[in-house]
């Protein structure tokens, strides 16, 4: 449905298929996002009844942007003390956003300096090790709050996490 509407947006006629096939094929959009457009458009043209189908855009893979570890640094020390810990947390030990946001004090070990990280999804639960100063500002967290994050509920976990995404 989202599809749908950014090609009216863009003042595209959906009953003209042609049309549709032309804009994609002018606009400025990876090969994924045009994939989606013409499998919501197809989905659209079955319902309508129209045997005309678009064909797929071949996808291409492109290698990822990796920032350097300046760069990180510099983002790091740009964020607030909670979301520069959690960013810390995650340079260090490379856990999902969600395995950091289930932190919990009691999954910090003082003595070994490790942390005790819940799988999600299908990776397996583990113990990282983590430095002397990561460890001490996820420690300095717990006199202001009662978990790592901060936060209680599955909801605040959600939109935070989806907030990381869109802007970092």
């Amino acid at each position: 449905m989202k599809a749908l509407k950014s090609l009216i947006r863009h003042g595209v006629n959906l009953s003209n298929p042609e049309e549709v096939q032309r804009f994609l094929n002018e606009v400025n959009w990876s090969h994924g996002t045009k994939n989606i457009v013409v499998d919501s458009y197809n989905d659209f043209l079955e319902m309508k009844g129209f045997p005309l189908k678009l064909k797929a855009y071949r996808r291409e893979h492109n290698l990822p942007f990796i920032p350097s570890e300046e760069e990180i640094n510099q983002l790091i020390s740009a964020c607030s003390r909670k979301i520069a810990v959690f960013l810390m947390l995650l340079k260090e030990t490379g856990v999902r956003p969600i395995e950091a946001w289930r932190l919990k004090f009691t999954d910090i070990d003082i003595n070994t300096s490790t942390v005790k990280v819940k799988a999600a999804k299908y990776s397996r639960s583990r113990i990282l090790k983590v430095s002397q100063q990561t460890l001490n500002n996820l420690l300095s967290l717990k006199q202001r709050y009662k978990t790592v994050n901060g936060f209680y509920s599955h909801e605040n976990a959600m939109t935070f996490i989806e907030g990381f995404r869109t802007y970092y």
